[in-house]
């Protein structure tokens, strides 16, 4: 039976959600999502492994507060919170800004990460002009229409064939996360670059992307993978942005595999 609970971070309370025996491994979800993003990987998981996930502040059930959403902010509470649930050396499995958040997190505490898993997440999301005008474009359309914000981001997301009700589910998940939370997020994100202090980070890391994922850039996972000392990259199939959720049986088995090799 998986727990849910609250737990106290700084000044907020995130919501928490944890099962299962042995290695530690933590589901971080990316911007305007939440846990519910790993929905097809907390059962498969927890069979074999200390599964946790949990809702970013501003997502999902954690507290949603005005302010305190930049990266290192969001860091500092997944520092909290494992330290609230005792959780030493784990995995770190996140997803687009979680990815980002994960990074972070290991170039913070090298001393207390097992290895890495980077989903559809770049150290340096916005390093040319045309990422750039691209989030400038959709922080207007975000404050003009959040629906269309949804349809900008569409054809950049998902693969060619993907299921038309998966698309309404992310969307609609999306819209449930606050304006404000998503706006100061995304000019965080613009600011975020790591990529010249990879080769900090000597745990093992995999770097995953779906086929169809226009988000992270091809040449970006490639320095990524030429700067970090132990890293290898997976592409998922017929898989957009959101590969764990477009294709999790293909997911699920690559991260499986990762795992069992993790020392």
């Amino acid at each position: 039976m998986i727990a849910i609970s609250k737990i106290k971070v700084a000044d907020i309370n995130l919501h928490v959600l944890h099962d299962g025996q042995g290695l530690p491994v933590v589901f971080i979800h990316g911007w305007a999502a939440s846990h519910r993003f790993w929905k097809y990987q907390i059962p498969h998981f927890k069979r074999n492994y200390q599964v946790v996930t949990y809702d970013l502040r501003g997502h999902g059930e954690s507290d949603k507060p005005s302010k305190g959403y930049t990266v290192n902010e969001q860091t500092q509470d997944l520092e909290l919170l494992l330290e609230g649930l005792n959780i030493e050396n784990p995995v770190l499995v996140g997803h687009s800004l979680g990815g980002m958040i994960a990074l972070e997190y290991a170039l913070k505490a090298p001393n207390n990460l097992r290895a890495l898993v980077i989903v559809g997440a770049s150290a340096h999301p916005v390093a040319s002009r045309r990422r750039s005008l691209q989030f400038t474009l959709l922080s207007w359309l975000i404050r003009m229409s959040r629906t269309r914000a949804s349809k900008f981001t569409q054809k950049e997301i998902f693969a060619p064939n993907v299921d038309p009700e998966l698309v309404d589910w992310v969307n609609n998940e999306s819209l449930r996360t606050p304006t404000h939370v998503i706006l100061q997020i995304l000019k965080s994100v613009k600011k975020f670059d790591v990529m010249n202090r990879l080769q900090e980070i000597k745990i093992p890391t995999a770097l995953v992307k779906g086929e169809y994922d226009t988000v992270v850039e091809s040449s970006d996972l490639r320095e990524m993978q030429e700067r970090l000392p132990d890293a290898k990259q997976f592409i998922i199939d017929n898989a957009g942005h959101n590969c764990m959720l477009e294709q999790p049986s293909l997911f699920n088995p690559k991260l499986e595999h990762f795992l069992q090799n993790v020392n």
